[in-house]
């Protein structure tokens, strides 16, 4: 190529100099006008929550449970008065930098949406906003007895069964997870339910089945034994129950002996509580501490023991005359005794007195079961009877009572209709209580029912008692 070829080529293209240096200065200029309306935007705008996360299953059965909002700039300290939750709760805050922590000091409503609100206050604009973050707890499910007295046409009984369904929402109970012709008692966890099955002999086997269906799986249990008072630690995945006859390995009958099965463990068989001297623990009452696998057991001399679930092992904590329960979500255990009552702080063993708001009877009311509800809270039974007869009560009511006063929170729809049970959920929100009609008949198992049994949900909150389900024994109180 010639020299004039090469300036005829170049000569070809078109001027780059002004053009392209205004079109990258055009570009530059562009660019730095949206950075700039950016960072105006973002000073404007001021900080605001990017995410959050809480556990809301734990958030409603155990209190302490935290939010974490992590904030989209640096702010300056959060107080609670700078906080707003709707519905409001107890609460307090901590915050660092980018990161606010809210503590609810209680626990949560099932099936609730909860709004939090934050004021922040960027630490390097200045720049004041309010942001949001909301999530749903979820709904409670609750599994009930529904025992069958029909037979069919070749004269065999039909299957009673456990049902489950939800407090809030009707749509979500479920189909039956567990049936089998008799069954005396259950217990569930959140993947397996334990019953009580009685045979013609009058022995009972232990038997578990899967929430979702698997099973039947046969537990060990002593040839002639009979099972009473099963229940379950949920979070542990932990079965109890007492045991009266049958050979234990040593050879001796148990004696209202208490045994904690582990579906997890290896052996495939219980644990025996035992006492100091290492001999079974013959108890009248006990009860797994909430949210733990440790339990609370009272044997016949009324000492009290706190007791591992996983090893038997106990270890006494004082004589008292009867367990109340626990309060919810919590390892403080309320005990009664003639002089009062008291509650245990079993994390450090602190005692203390537990003063009850009086609640004044009828002349016809008998004074029942008492259901601690709060730190100073309970709803106690109250039952209309005829002290001239030694029939069945004519009526129930159940009543709470506080430092904000007493006041009936359930009564039986139906005249004559009775309360045969009651418990409190495991956030104290509801009451699962069980009524029969008047002239409801009662059945021949071991563990003594009555026939077309409902039972209701009541919200302690709202008063509202209009939602029930067919049968008893809510799991809630096992």
């Amino acid at each position: 190529m010639t020299a004039e070829e090469r300036t005829s080529r170049r000569g070809s293209r078109a001027p780059r100099g002004p053009r392209f240096a205004t079109t990258v200065l055009a570009t530059i200029g562009i660019l730095a006008v949206l950075a700039a309306g950016l960072g105006v935007a973002s000073v404007v705008r001021g900080p605001r929550v990017s995410s959050g996360s809480v556990n809301e299953t734990a958030a409603v059965s155990r209190a302490g449970q935290r939010l974490t909002l992590d904030v989209d700039q640096r702010t300056d300290a959060v107080t609670p008065d700078d906080v707003t939750i709707t519905p409001d709760v107890p609460y307090s805050v901590a915050s660092d930098g980018s990161s606010v922590v809210v503590t609810f000091d209680g626990m949560l409503r099932y099936a609730t949406e909860y709004t939090v609100s934050v004021a922040l206050r960027g630490s390097d604009t200045g720049t004041e906003a309010t942001s949001s973050y909301s999530f749903t707890t979820p709904d409670a499910d609750v599994y009930t007895l529904v025992r069958d007295y029909r037979h069919d046409a070749s004269d065999v009984k039909m299957p009673d069964s456990i049902v489950r369904s939800t407090v809030v929402d009707p749509s979500g109970s479920g189909a039956a997870p567990a049936t089998a012709e008799r069954i005396e008692e259950f217990a569930a966890t959140d993947s397996m339910i334990a019953t009580v099955e009685s045979a013609a002999d009058g022995s009972d086997s232990l038997v578990l089945h899967g929430t979702d269906g698997a099973g039947p799986y046969p537990v060990f249990t002593p040839d002639g034994a009979i099972i009473t008072t099963l229940r379950s630690a949920p979070s542990a995945g932990l079965f109890g129950y007492t045991v009266n006859g049958g050979t234990a390995d040593d050879g001796s009958t148990y004696r209202s002996a208490l045994l904690v099965y582990d579906p997890t463990a290896s052996s495939g068989r219980p644990v025996v509580v035992t006492s100091l001297d290492g001999q079974p623990l013959y108890v009248v009452s006990w009860a797994f501490v909430p949210g733990t696998s440790s339990l609370v057991a009272q044997a016949q001399d009324q000492q009290l023991y706190l007791v591992d679930g996983l090893t038997g092992t106990s270890s006494p904590i004082g004589r008292h005359t009867e367990i109340r329960g626990f309060l919810p979500g919590s390892a403080t255990l309320i005990v009664g005794d003639p002089e009062g009552d008291s509650a245990i702080d079993l994390t450090d063993g602190a005692t203390t007195p537990w003063t009850r708001t009086p609640i004044q009877a009828e002349p016809d009311e008998y004074p029942g079961k008492i259901v601690p509800t709060g730190a100073d809270q309970y709803v106690q039974q109250l039952d209309r009877v005829d002290y001239a007869q030694s029939t069945a009560p004519l009526g129930s009511r159940l009543v709470s009572a506080g430092p904000e006063g007493v006041r009936t929170v359930f009564a039986p729809p139906t005249e004559g209709s009775r309360i045969t049970d009651f418990c409190a959920s495991p956030n104290g929100q509801y009451l699962a209580v069980e009524v029969v009609s008047k002239d409801a008949r009662v059945d021949t198992y071991t563990v003594t029912g009555y026939e077309n049994v409902l039972t209701y949900f009541v919200d302690l909150t709202t008063g509202d008692s209009s939602r029930s389900v067919n049968g008893f024994m809510p799991s809630w109180c096992t």
